[in-house]
């Protein structure tokens, strides 16, 4: 990503493990543009495979608002918490098209490389993403450590560049659609 002139800054370089709020108290405290998360997945089904990127769910917020406004509706005027909840609405559609683009340019790299890998498409939750971090956020999950031949592959240098690269290819796509 530095080749591409951007800035990364490590939330940590070290199998330490930090909450979301740990991480996402430091991503405030950089200003960044865009939280990347980056992991390794694992599950008890050892047959799960596939590369898969999560953001916050949409559904969250119509919900929310939808609760602030019936709580809140007696108070005049009711602005903070509205505000708060169509900041994070308009930021979690950016971070889905971020995780799209991303998707996307993996899915397109691996396979132009013939690396076979199953496309989970985009994903939207609630555990794996930050509430209230203002900027484009996205969960990458490189595929399981579960998955015999996966674990393979996320151990190969070669393959490991061409994640770098798919991960760099779509955040550049989704920031040229932002300027």
């Amino acid at each position: 990503m530095k080749k591409k002139g951007y800035e990364v800054i490590l939330t940590r370089n070290n199998d330490d493990i930090l909450g979301i709020k740990t991480r996402t108290t430091r991503a405030h405290a950089h200003q960044g543009a865009l939280y990347l998360s980056i992991h390794a997945n694992a599950n008890h089904d050892t047959r799960i495979e596939g590369f898969e990127v999560w953001s916050l769910k949409k559904k969250f917020f119509d919900c929310c608002n939808r609760t602030s406004k019936l709580f809140f509706a007696h108070k005049k005027p009711l602005h903070a918490l509205d505000i708060l909840h169509a900041h994070d609405y308009n930021t979690s559609l950016l971070s889905a098209s971020l995780a799209t683009s991303i998707q996307n340019a993996v899915i397109k790299k691996l396979h132009a490389e013939r690396h076979h890998v199953k496309d989970r498409r985009p994903q939207q939750g609630l555990k794996r993403t930050p509430l209230h971090l203002f900027i484009p956020s996205v969960f990458i999950e490189l595929g399981f450590i579960t998955h015999q031949k996966e674990a393979q592959n996320l151990t190969n240098a070669h393959y490991q560049d061409s994640l770098i690269e798919g991960i760099v290819q779509g955040v550049s796509v989704f920031m040229k659609s932002q300027s």
